[in-house]
């Protein structure tokens, strides 16, 4: 396994009856286009913020990509589109 670096950008799909769709985004925004590190046999984490982007999610099963490019020693570089899903429920109310 070579060096691993991800950046801002995500992508946010809910899944439907028809598979998954892309979650419209409520305004125009280009993410800027940094290069963050991911070392070798670590854990590593990065917080998401997408309600500014995507506004409050309504309940249902999502899941937010982030696309890794893994370098290695020849100085080749392979994309790798990684996953993660989640349900966003509704709050229960107190009664």
């Amino acid at each position: 396994m070579g060096e691993l670096i991800t950046g801002e950008q995500f992508t946010l799909e809910r899944e439907t009856e028809n598979g998954w769709e892309r979650v419209v985004q409520k305004a125009d925004y280009a993410f800027c286009q940094v290069g963050w590190m991911i070392p070798v046999e670590e854990d590593t984490e990065f917080a998401c913020d997408w309600e500014w982007l995507y506004g409050e999610l309504p309940p249902g099963k999502y899941r937010m990509g982030k696309t890794v490019t893994e370098f290695m020693k020849d100085g080749n570089g392979q994309q790798h589109k990684i996953c993660v899903q989640f349900l966003v429920q509704k709050p229960e109310v107190d009664g």
